[in-house]
């Protein structure tokens, strides 16, 4: 999960600095909260990213005062940063056939709206070229786990038709 704050100031908006954890998403890490109690007394805006959208806390974060812009998720009246995730898999999937591949894997993160678009998209394309996909190519595991992702591709790699090309879901997975 990514919870950046952006700017502080002293606005009171809540009554006590305890008041911001419960808004905080329950896997916030000891460090972040830490960081939130010694910093300021108040949020004045957040971004928030790579987490479930849909738990109680950040609803509560989404509906209360302080601002928020959310990453790949839309909230009504509030600001998102939307990436064109069907656009950008339709396009990588297509590069990838342009070089001959037929046999390709996709090691994808857990279900979110992110996950859904580019599965959506990924199987789409295919489907357009007449490309059928084993289920065995299409591992699923946590976003931002390198070793998880290690342990996909062996597995992958290990298979009696292994794929010619994997796709990983994050720039973290691929290291």
């Amino acid at each position: 999960m990514i919870i950046s704050i952006m700017y502080w100031k002293a606005l009171n908006a809540l009554p006590n600095p305890e008041d911001m954890t419960s808004l905080l998403p329950a896997e916030t890490s000891p460090v972040s909260i830490s960081v939130i109690m010694s910093t300021a007394v108040t949020v004045e805006s957040m971004v928030i990213a790579c987490i479930n959208f849909f738990t109680e806390e950040v609803q509560r974060l989404v509906q209360s005062e302080i601002p928020v812009v959310t990453i790949d998720h839309v909230f009504d009246g509030r600001i998102a940063v939307v990436s064109n995730n069907i656009q950008g898999m339709e396009e990588l999937v297509s590069y990838i056939l342009e070089r001959g591949h037929r046999k390709i894997a996709y090691i994808h993160g857990e279900d979110s709206s992110v996950t859904r678009n580019r599965l959506g998209s990924f199987y789409r394309t295919l489907q357009k070229k007449r490309i059928d996909i084993p289920d065995e190519y299409m591992p699923v595991i946590p976003y931002r786990d390198a070793e998880a992702a290690a342990i996909a591709t062996s597995e992958l790699l290990d298979l009696k038709d292994p794929p010619t090309c994997i796709l990983y879901p994050d720039d973290f997975s691929a290291l």
